[in-house]
Parts: structure tokens; C-alpha cells; sequence
């Protein structure tokens, strides 16, 4: 049922963002590792938003592990066109 599918969509979003806010939280204090792996459990939860790679990205870089970086970077550009971060 739609109702049932769209709340569905709307947690998985929110739980989506919730784990983005904790990798936020790991990335300022510089513990690029464990931000990696909570926006990894982000991208598993909405792999349709743009800003978990670029965070990911982001980690990856300041771990100078810069395929992944640019991996990540590339995925933006999949997911979002217009995403020029």
C-alpha cells in the first residue's frame, strides 16, 4: 500500500541521516575511519543521496587513499549530475 511504502521511505531516509550525523560527528573530530563506515551505512540505507559519498569521499581523501576518494567522487557525479561539490 502506497501509505505503508511512503512512511517506509521516510524512516529509512531519517535512519539514513541519523548515521550521516554520527559519521559527521567522527569526521570533526578527525576519525576519518569510523566516519567512513557510518556513511557506508548510510549509502547502504539511501544510496540515492549525493552528500554520503561526498562525505565518504571527503574521509578517504584526508586518509590520502585517493581512489577511493575519487570512487566516491565519481558516484556523486552518477547519482547527481548537477553535483559539482
Amino acid at each position: 500500500n502506497f501509505e505503508y511504502n511512503l512512511k517506509f521511505v521516510k524512516m529509512t531516509k531519517a535512519a539514513a541521516q541519523a548515521k550521516k550525523n554520527e559519521g559527521n560527528t567522527f569526521f570533526k573530530n578527525k576519525q576519518y575511519q569510523q566516519a567512513i563506515e557510518k556513511y557506508t551505512e548510510a549509502i547502504e540505507l539511501d544510496p540515492s543521496d549525493v552528500t554520503f559519498y561526498s562525505n565518504r569521499s571527503a574521509c578517504y581523501a584526508a586518509l590520502n587513499k585517493w581512489a577511493e576518494a575519487a570512487e566516491d567522487g565519481r558516484q556523486c557525479i552518477i547519482t547527481d549530475k548537477s553535483f559539482v561539490k
